[in-house]
């Protein structure tokens, strides 16, 4: 009877959960192979630099040349000067991507834009035209097929799904960046913030909770937004940041 009693747990209780839990890892087993699989992604480069360094040598560069022509240049104008010639840029030439190779279309045909600094670009279009994929292919998440994406400087996202973390506002607005009060204010000022955080029981300290359970679809389409300003990047992408937000 003990021996029945022993069997009976181990039948109808231990093996169907191992039954279940083995079926779940070999899923779990199956992606980690199809991620490990996947083609290698080409990594954003880091020009800050190489852009120190080109500076440099431009600096002492044009001192020799201005010193030859004019005894006397003041090191203020120089600097201002060679501030303009290596400006953030994007250059994007004649790209064609798509997200798998098994699709017969392109998502992305022959896609060409030059943007200098202080430039503003709307790309606008019917659903699935591709406005999201245009941006994942500056960011080197879509492949390209062929052409050629040039960028230059810092850049930021706002995705258009808003997401946030189980920390406060503040965190989530600051996303590891140093505390600067003055900049802060400004970037809670022009995303429309002032408000919300009045509304909130601890201000900017509120915690958020898990997924940001404890904010409304505006609220996280807002700290969103304000993630992205507040990093001040030379190149800011979004991505309909504001499609949760009432008019």
């Amino acid at each position: 009877m003990a021996l029945f009693n022993t069997l009976r747990l181990t039948i109808t209780f231990f093996f169907p959960t191992t039954i279940g839990q083995a079926s779940e890892l070999l899923v779990s087993c199956n992606r980690i192979e199809n991620f490990l699989l996947l083609k290698e992604m080409e990594c954003l480069e880091d020009n800050n630099n190489d852009d120190e360094k080109f500076k440099k040598e431009n600096i002492h560069t044009k001192t020799e040349k201005c010193c030859k022509e004019e005894d006397k240049i003041s090191n203020k104008n120089l600097v201002n000067n060679l501030s303009t010639t290596n400006e953030p840029k994007l250059i994007i030439n004649n790209i064609v991507a798509k997200w798998s190779k098994e699709l017969m279309q392109p998502t992305l045909r022959n896609i060409s834009a030059r943007l200098k600094s202080g430039d503003l670009l709307a790309v606008i279009g019917p659903v699935g035209s591709g406005k999201s994929s245009f941006l994942m292919s500056i960011l080197r998440e879509l492949p390209l097929e062929s052409g050629k994406i040039e960028l230059e400087g810092s850049i930021s996202y706002a995705s258009q799904d808003p997401w946030s973390f189980n920390e406060s506002v503040r965190n989530n607005i600051l996303f590891g960046m140093p505390y600067d009060q003055k900049h802060y204010d400004q970037v809670i000022k022009v995303c429309a913030l002032e408000r919300d955080l009045t509304l909130m029981p601890f201000g900017d300290r509120t915690l958020v909770g898990e997924k940001g359970v404890s904010l409304s679809g505006g609220q996280k389409a807002r700290i969103n937004l304000a993630r992205a300003i507040y990093r001040n990047s030379d190149i800011c992408l979004l991505d309909d940041p504001l499609s949760a937000v009432d008019t």
